[in-house]
């Protein structure tokens, strides 16, 4: 099974879950839905950015993006730094210290951080410290190298 299939069948399945639990909202709780549409989101993500940056690459920069968007969450819910003061209650499911495992933050991440690295490109710091953290080819992500 090609990469192109691996993606079409996960779009498939998101489209599933997503008529599934439009028809019977009550078949599972609301923890193990955003669970799940979080599973298949990162899966998702993982498969497509493995076929541009390979496994270690794509692995490394989730891994930041999932550090650094938990870790400035858990600081606003603690001190209201920098998103203001809010709280999330248990019906998202387990948390990851003050942030449910399924919260939109960490998926966000790894969409955001592209842009801010081409941003970065573009103003002139493509060969920055943090834009090497932040690529996983350490080079500008709009580069034909990369």
């Amino acid at each position: 099974m090609t990469r192109a299939n691996w993606l079409w069948a996960i779009c498939g399945l998101f489209a599933l879950y997503t008529v599934w639990f439009g028809v019977l909202p009550a078949s599972a709780s609301g923890g193990i839905q955003g669970l799940s549409i979080t599973a298949l989101l990162v899966v998702f993500a993982l498969v497509h950015g493995a076929g541009r940056y390979e496994w270690s690459g794509i692995l490394v920069f989730f891994a930041i993006c999932l550090v650094v968007s938990n870790a400035f969450e858990n600081l606003s819910i603690l001190t209201g730094f920098p998103f203001g003061h809010y709280y999330y209650t248990e019906v998202l499911g387990p948390k990851l210290f003050h942030v449910p495992s399924s919260s939109a933050a960490p998926m966000a991440a790894p969409a955001i951080c592209p842009g801010w690295s081409r941003m970065c490109c573009s103003i002139g710091w493509g060969h920055t410290t943090v834009l090497r953290t932040v690529s996983p080819c350490g080079r500008c992500r709009s580069s034909p190298q990369c």
